[in-house]
């Protein structure tokens, strides 16, 4: 039960492995579960991120961070 419960939050499928269990007398087995749910290629969001200049330490350090407006945050 805790392998069931935790492939479903990993792979967020948790609602249709719920449908899925609650339709079957008996239990199938954790293998074939693992089969129809777990998404094999599933494909990470392209996220870009912005680095931030040496200089932000300056203003983080100093505390004219209060004042003013941090360009990167």
């Amino acid at each position: 039960m805790v392998s069931v419960l935790r492939f479903a939050y990993d792979h967020d499928c948790e609602i249709q492995l719920a449908a899925e269990l609650l339709q079957q007398n008996p239990l199938p087995e954790l293998k074939a579960l693992q089969q129809r749910f777990i998404r094999h290629h599933a494909t990470q969001p392209d996220i870009s991120a912005k680095q931030h200049t040496i200089d932000a330490y300056d203003q983080l350090l100093n505390g004219s961070w209060i004042t003013q407006e941090m360009p990167y945050v």
